[in-house]
């Protein structure tokens, strides 16, 4: 399941408001998405997707490419503008772990750093690849949306009773 925004966003503050699902062993899982252009001028365009990096496995799957960076691949995530990115999108811009990518979005500019590099599978295969990932944080802080999420999704335990599901 999941809960879209309308309008600007979703308020944050609706999160604790959602806690009672976990009850159920439903995970609330947390997004953000931005459009955005590599580079200043005549850039790709690509999909930073903001995620809670805790929390969003249980929604998405991610796997490290054999140049991903090894356990820090994903770990960056958590680094100050640390983003994984995906192999395809990697291979496309020349993109290496550690190294710098900027994106612009709203006529702002961001240099973020590449954390890791993903296998093209699961949530790496959005966008034929053109998206990457960072944490929520990060990506309301670098593209003016503080606060706000843009969908809320709910992922239902194997085997929960349909008693409990259809609630």
């Amino acid at each position: 399941l999941t809960l879209l925004a309308d309008g600007p966003g979703i308020p944050e503050t609706v999160l604790p408001r959602l806690a009672w699902l976990r009850t159920m062993g439903i995970a609330v899982v947390p997004a953000l998405s931005v459009t955005a252009a590599t580079g200043a001028t005549g850039g790709d365009v690509v999909e930073v997707l903001g995620v809670d990096p805790v929390g969003d496995p249980s929604a998405r799957d991610y796997q490290l490419a054999p140049s991903g960076g090894g356990a820090r691949g994903l770990l960056g995530i958590f680094e100050l503008d640390g983003v994984p990115v995906t192999e395809p999108f990697a291979d496309r811009h020349g993109l290496a772990v550690g190294g710098p990518l900027p994106l612009v979005a709203n006529g702002v500019e961001r240099r973020m750093k590449v954390a890791g590099i993903l296998r093209p599978a699961g949530a790496a295969r959005a966008a034929s690849g053109s998206v990457v990932f960072a944490d929520i944080a990060t990506v309301q802080e670098a593209f003016g949306r503080p606060g706000l999420l843009d969908r809320i999704d709910l992922v239902l335990p194997a085997g929960m009773p349909p008693e409990l599901r259809d609630r």
